[in-house]
């Protein structure tokens, strides 16, 4: 402490060291910062004692939370005089009492049902004028009453509680610590106190922090995917933590047969240390290594960077040449593979007729194999990615080459109760060796869900070549890669 040189002849440690036996035996939470105050405070006591002086008496209403604290402050004082030979009057007693009660946590009030209901109906206005989920955040209630008892018995004695962080919220930060004003202002109940800035200021510090929690809310939602172990896991999910841990949310870790559809809910983008080319999500997976290398932190600055210009969530791969990308749907999708069901089929015959035209010159068994693992794909999590599109594909590759088998449904085919009314199917079957150029058209499939403009354009193809001018055109146009 600064001030230990103007108490040569007392030792702050062997105070602090009292001070926290006995709060601590007793249930009183200290703060850092309070409890340098309350040291400080028994440290003047002694100092006024040496110099003959004797504080008048501060006599403070008896009840048992009071009569508790009340003991702790004589206890104290009892281990001080044994080691300095004093006797401290009933007087200090009485004050240090208002001091701990003013500065500990953990100390209840009676009766603060109208606080509470004050509280709540300001975390509304707030909530009504943010949009911040206040009302929701239960651990910002509990902290602000956990605050406002010992704040309140501060006001009630008069004791005025400096904030060592008052200057700097109000350079830096006088916007929240305005509202913060305005906000108590809202409570009859604690209109009723004069609150200083100082106080004012660690109520703000509450707010301010909630808010920040807040903003982690809009960072892309991360999933990290290993398949290794919990050790390799944790080894990447530190080091992207610390790469991007001011931009991503990293929600879980995960292996491969640990993701379905709640795995998945919500999640913006997925961090793979393993090859999932041969599946296909909603979002934009990144492979990397559990070593995340500079390669790796470059491609999820891509996705970043991307995020930031557009607003939205895409595709991490940079954009490419229209040329490429024809050439990525014409290797994997031709007229063969390629059928409008003006008559709505079932679900199943629909399924089994797609995985003909990309199998059609396999043995029978393994078509069943196929449909067998599209089943199973499907049971992880669905494969449905908007009302109107469906993308099955196997949980494990069969295919010695990528394929893509495209169905158009116009009058829709019922995929489940769910999802009645599905118009367009893409089934994929990726391959077991190389999947160069999948993932860019996968990734275009994707983005159509979120356009209902341009489904209905390619619900709306009269037959492949128009098709395939569409959706190259929607490619070729920049929205989608």
């Amino acid at each position: 402490m600064k001030n230990k040189s103007f108490f040569k002849a007392i030792s702050f440690d062997q105070i602090t060291i009292i001070v926290l036996d006995e709060c601590r035996e007793a249930g009183i939470h200290l703060t850092d910062f309070t409890i340098q105050n309350i040291v400080l405070y028994i440290a003047l006591s002694v100092q006024r004692l040496k110099c003959g002086f004797e504080l008048q008496a501060a006599p403070v209403d008896i009840n048992p939370e009071i009569r508790n604290v009340s003991d702790v402050a004589r206890k104290i004082f009892s281990r001080i005089e044994s080691g300095l030979a004093l006797k401290f009057p009933e007087s200090e007693v009485d004050y240090l009492t208002i001091q701990l009660m003013a500065q500990g946590k953990n100390i209840n009030i009676q009766n603060d049902g109208p606080l509470q209901r004050d509280l709540d109906m300001i975390l509304q206005r707030i909530e009504l004028e943010t949009d911040y989920p206040v009302t929701k955040d239960y651990a910002l209630k509990k902290n602000i009453i956990e605050h406002l008892k010992p704040m309140i018995v501060r006001l009630e004695q008069g004791i005025q509680l400096k904030n060592p962080l008052l200057q700097e919220i109000k350079t830096n930060y006088l916007s929240e610590f305005m509202d913060t004003k305005r906000y108590i202002k809202w409570s009859p109940y604690l209109s009723q106190f004069d609150i200083n800035d100082d106080e004012v200021a660690y109520l703000a510090l509450h707010l301010m922090a909630a808010a920040e929690k807040y903003k982690n809310l809009n960072k892309p939602r991360a999933l990290i995917i290993c398949a290794t172990g919990y050790g390799s896991a944790q080894l990447l999910n530190n080091r992207v933590e610390k790469e991007f841990g001011m931009y991503l949310n990293i929600v879980d870790i995960k292996g491969y047969y640990e993701v379905d559809d709640t795995t998945l809910s919500n999640v913006n983008l997925i961090i793979s240390a393993i090859d999932l080319s041969t599946r296909v999500f909603k979002v934009p997976v990144i492979q990397v290594s559990i070593f995340l290398t500079e390669a790796d932190v470059q491609k999820i600055n891509e996705f970043l960077d991307n995020e930031q210009v557009r607003n939205k969530y895409i595709a991490v791969e940079k954009k490419q040449p229209i040329n490429s990308v024809l050439n990525h749907f014409d290797q994997f999708i031709d007229q063969s593979s390629f059928k409008i069901w003006q008559v709505s089929p079932h679900r199943k015959e629909l399924l089994q007729e797609l995985t003909n035209m990309l199998m059609s010159n396999e043995p029978t068994e393994l078509k069943h194999e196929f449909l067998e693992q599209i089943d199973q794909r499907e049971q992880l999590s669905s494969i449905v990615f908007s009302d109107t599109i469906a993308v099955p594909h196997p949980a494990m590759p069969m295919s010695r080459v990528p394929k893509i088998a495209i169905g158009i449904i116009p009058n829709g085919v019922r995929w489940s109760d769910e999802h009645p009314n599905i118009q367009l199917v893409f089934l994929l079957s990726p391959s077991y060796r190389s999947n160069k150029g999948l993932t860019e058209t996968t990734q275009a499939i994707v983005k159509f869900t979120e356009n209902t403009e341009e489904q209905g354009r390619l619900v709306a193809s009269r037959n492949f070549s128009e098709f395939r001018h569409n959706f190259l055109l929607m490619m070729k146009g920049g929205k989608y890669i």
